[in-house]
């Protein structure tokens, strides 16, 4: 099963003291209700710079009612009371106030516990649950557009960067109420106008940053994209960013942010006096819960119908079922990982298949690091023509003259 990498989503980041080891998150669309549902894990939670008392107190402000949330690189930090601030701020346009408003009315943010992961790393949870997604990405889409056809002060630090050309475009897409942000099957996509001059620039950065690279963090990025289905695509003068895949239904696991094992263990007796450390919740079960959160009746019913014929005696049966299973993926994952204890050594070793297949949990970390070792690939110090892989960036009807 492919995944999505990308930047960090974590709020503690933004606030100096608190950091995380490792985060892993997962990301549903159910487009017949239309809502938007994000399971966050922090893993590894440890203050980075010995200031104890307001880590502490940043950890107390993970647990109160006015949530916060950060979308590092893409959306940025987002807090009730950000939004709500900008609802009562009498500068904010109209259509900025709507959206804020229509936002904490479908929202719902909730904390879970604390609890210790396989690492014996202090972790916690939050689920997210955004209704009428489709409305609020569409009002977003109309206020940008606003935005940069009046040239707000959010929209000039969005175009400074750009070279004369493509904020042309920029107005003009503008202007056609372009449709910067939508969401496609089990896929976010970020849509934007740019110059060919500033397209190609940008190319020659990135490829000249990625010589500089050591051989083995090259192939890290390039496996990591491979893996985590993150691609871009240029048609014409619009290249897309495309976290996930439209023409799947499950949910899809965001490698927020990779091991970086610099954990420290010094918020533990904290939030063991102050919120208590949960001694029978699991990375497995947190994410099996949400899960089954998102199956219908119909398919629970058809998933545990699966799950008994991989005992079955006829091999075929056995081989359709475990294909179907694989098919339906992570949504499965909850049923599959009962049938791993179960008493048939045939059910058991079916079920190690398919959650080998569809999921991605520390447990299975090497899998990423024997993508990476895999790869053939010259030290980039080496090879100054190096290019990236096509399937990395891809031109769609747009011939480069590099």
């Amino acid at each position: 099963m492919k995944k999505i990498l990308i930047s960090c989503l974590f709020f503690l980041l933004f606030s100096g003291c608190l950091d995380m080891d490792e985060q892993t998150a997962y990301f549903f669309y159910d487009k017949p209700k239309d809502e938007l549902h994000l399971l966050l894990l922090y893993k590894g939670i440890y203050n980075d710079d010995n200031a104890s008392s307001a880590s502490e107190g940043q950890m107390a402000g993970f647990f109160k009612p006015d949530w916060e949330i950060a979308f590092c690189g893409w959306f940025g930090h987002v807090t009730k009371k950000g939004i709500q601030d900008n609802i009562d701020n009498e500068n904010t346009p109209e259509i900025v106030k709507k959206l804020a408003d229509l936002l904490l009315k479908n929202i719902t943010v909730s904390t879970g516990k604390f609890f210790m992961d396989k690492d014996e790393r202090l972790s916690c949870y939050q689920a997210i649950t955004i209704t009428n997604a489709s409305k609020i990405i569409g009002l977003f889409n109309e206020a940008a557009s606003q935005g940069i056809i009046e040239q707000t002060d959010d929209a000039k630090d969005v175009l400074k960067e750009l070279d004369k050309k493509s904020i042309d475009l920029f107005t003009a897409a503008a202007k056609e109420n372009h449709q910067w942000l939508q969401l496609e099957g089990q896929s976010i996509r970020f849509s934007f106008p740019i110059s060919d001059e500033t397209f190609m620039k940008a190319k020659a950065e990135l490829l000249e940053k990625l010589k500089s690279c050591p051989a083995k963090d090259y192939k890290t990025i390039i496996a990591l994209f491979a893996l985590n289905d993150i691609s871009f695509t240029r048609n014409g003068n619009f290249i897309t960013f495309i976290l996930g895949n439209k023409d799947v239904n499950k949910a899809i696991p965001l490698l927020l942010k990779p091991k970086q094992s610099d954990y420290k263990d010094n918020t533990v007796e904290f939030a063991k006096k102050e919120f208590g450390i949960s001694s029978e919740i699991t990375e497995e079960s947190i994410t099996d819960r949400f899960m089954s959160s998102l199956v219908d009746s119909e398919t629970v019913k058809k998933i545990e119908e699966l799950i008994r014929k991989l005992g079955d005696a006829d091999f075929e049966v056995r081989e359709n079922a475990t294909a179907a299973l694989i098919k339906i993926d992570s949504l499965a994952a909850p049923w599959v990982r009962k049938a791993f204890k179960s008493e048939d050594p045939e059910v058991r070793l079916r079920a190690k298949k398919i959650l080998e297949t569809i999921t991605i949990c520390p447990a299975e970390q090497h899998q990423i690091e024997d993508k990476i070792m895999s790869i053939e690939l010259p030290p980039p110090e080496k090879d100054p023509d190096i290019e990236l892989p096509k399937d990395v960036i891809e031109n769609d009807g747009q011939d480069d003259d590099d």
